[in-house]
């Protein structure tokens, strides 16, 4: 009687375990159809939580990569890659690097009417035309190409476009 008594409580303990470890699951959203189908969500979600955008100047800004020889280089964004990381094309070099978006920063033209794109923020992906840029203060005016909108931005949202120009921005 005793040993089916221990037993018991064994088993019961064994449930509360289960659904503990069930609990900790679902809070954190880690169901097993989430981890079959978690590698798309993490692809989506390592792209969106980037700054980093195809067409958009960039500043190399490790010490390391390539010896040293990319320091303060200036490139491109052709690609962008799961694990926030890009390919840069090098203009000095003429070299296509794959490098994580921690090596770069954006460059942001300081002369009025350059064409610029919002790489982060609730209109990240929207391209802008700088009005005026304040770099002392790190922030800048742009009107937004869509709706003529006037926003006041963070420079560490802005980049440089670099790609095509749009009908509407020949004028």
């Amino acid at each position: 009687r005793e040993e089916k008594e221990k037993e018991r409580v064994k088993e019961s303990g064994r449930n509360v375990e289960r659904e503990k470890y069930s609990k900790e699951k679902s809070l954190k959203g880690s169901s097993q159809s989430d981890s079959i189908h978690g590698s798309n969500n993490r692809y989506r979600d390592s792209v969106k939580s980037t700054w980093l955008m195809s067409h958009i100047r960039v500043k190399v800004v490790d010490r390391k990569v390539c010896e040293g020889r990319l320091y303060l280089k200036k490139g491109r964004v052709l690609d962008v890659h799961p694990g926030r990381t890009a390919d840069v094309f090098i203009e000095d070099t003429a070299k296509v690097v794959r490098l994580h978006e921690d090596m770069l920063e954006t460059v942001v033209p300081k002369q009025a009417g350059a064409s610029v794109m919002i790489v982060s923020g609730p209109r990240r992906g929207e391209r802008a035309r700088v009005l005026e840029c304040r770099t002392a203060d790190g922030v800048a005016a742009v009107q937004v190409v869509s709706d003529f909108a006037i926003v006041p931005m963070v420079l560490d949202d802005l980049a440089e476009f670099v790609g095509a120009a749009l009908d509407s921005d020949d004028e």
